[in-house]
């Protein structure tokens, strides 16, 4: 998990790492991310949005890939690893929204879903 944590410290990721159960955590301004390799040589991947992120158990984008360079790659093509974070975000306004059936929660999730992305 060398390259992994690598191509994270040069993308300015504040990173944990757990050696023993070769797990790689990383966050930046906007993302959360886990990567774990299992023993048969698969990396599981997670992504969430930071300042969204409640627990790995409803958080988040998860997939399996088969090396290094495929998560190196997911998460270099920020179109691709931003728009998974933000569509799993969107999945959560409307189901929280849904469930807590307020305006005023929804019009606070929106804010914060918008200051996210609008541009300085």
């Amino acid at each position: 998990m060398k390259k992994i944590k690598e191509f994270l410290l040069n993308n300015k990721y504040e990173i944990y790492e757990d050696k023993l159960n070769n797990i790689i955590e990383g966050n930046n301004e906007f993302l959360h991310i886990l990567v774990m390799k299992k023993d048969e040589g698969k990396y599981l991947v997670r992504n969430a949005i930071g300042c969204y992120f409640d627990r790995w158990a409803n958080s988040g984008t998860e997939f399996w890939v088969n090396s290094e360079d495929e998560v190196i790659k997911y998460f270099s093509e920020k179109t691709k690893c931003i728009t998974d974070a933000v569509g799993e975000l969107v999945y959560t306004v409307i189901e929280e929204s849904e469930w807590a059936n307020s305006d005023e929660k929804i019009r606070k999730m929106i804010d914060g879903l918008y200051s996210l992305i609008k541009d300085e």
